[in-house]
């Protein structure tokens, strides 16, 4: 069960209601606060993540963080991806950096995206949209081969589409092909300066090949990203200024980019 601190839900959460002689839970009308998440984690615990799911998403709006993400969970498992998604994001509005809400925010909305891949490929296999979703599809497989072939496709169809030179870019970063990654990246913050992503590949690439006063602007751009891209940013910032000989900035940004590095 995946937590914001690597923890087992039955360490924060209450343990499930007794029953009574007559083996039925209390009245709802009767409820506690940790009605749902308990009697939600027991079930969870029992492999019923349907019901789980039920139990939880009943007291939605009252729901803490913890809860929160169990709900993703059990939703997510049930295949229920619209209501993780909206689970999860409910939990990174009270804690934008939690990597469990993060992390199945994601899930969800892969799943979501392969559901309108499937659809939309039906109603029009060529479509730019279809080959997009395609290549974040395969992308997040690690399929890099088959994202490349896709995000050109889009190209191919839609030449000024930005998400998909920075999906290419991103793409050719991971693979380790850092010149076609620049010449993606070249349009891309030609069109979009301010976009951290481009910013952060851009300033991750200059700073494995040391040149770290071209990078800096790049990555203090980067920072502003969200969840562990923002934390990355702060850790190539702290290299940049250790090799520019300010350990004073160097130890600031490597404690701000811990958490990623």
């Amino acid at each position: 069960l995946l937590n914001s601190d690597g923890a087992n839900h039955e360490s924060s959460l209450a343990e499930p209601p007794r029953t009574d002689s007559q083996g039925s839970n209390r009245s709802a009308s009767l409820r506690t606060p940790a009605f749902a998440p308990a009697t939600g984690l027991g079930l969870f615990n029992a492999g019923d993540y349907a019901s789980a799911e039920r139990i939880l998403g009943e007291d939605f709006n009252q729901l803490d963080l913890p809860a929160l993400l169990l709900l993703a969970e059990c939703s997510y498992l049930d295949g229920d991806y619209l209501l993780a998604l909206k689970s999860s994001g409910k939990a990174l509005v009270s804690d934008p950096n939690n990597l469990a809400a993060l992390y199945w925010k994601a899930e969800a909305a892969e799943k979501l995206a392969i559901e309108a891949l499937t659809r939309s490929g039906l109603a029009d296999p060529n479509s730019y949209r279809t080959h997009l979703i395609a290549a974040q599809k395969y992308r997040s497989e690690q399929n890099y081969e088959a994202s490349e072939m896709e995000y050109r496709a889009v190209l191919r169809l839609n030449p000024s589409d930005q998400g998909a030179h920075l999906g290419l870019a991103t793409t050719y970063w991971k693979e380790l092909k850092a010149d076609q990654a620049l010449g993606e990246l070249k349009w891309v913050l030609t069109t979009h300066p301010e976009d951290t992503q481009a910013n952060l590949i851009q300033g991750d690439i200059l700073v494995t090949r040391h040149k770290y006063t071209e990078a800096r602007p790049y990555l203090m751009v980067a920072t502003g990203g969200e969840g562990n891209a923002g934390l990355y940013a702060h850790a190539l910032l702290s290299k940049v200024y250790a090799a520019q000989g300010d350990p004073s900035s160097a130890i600031k940004e490597l404690e701000t980019g811990l958490p990623a590095d």
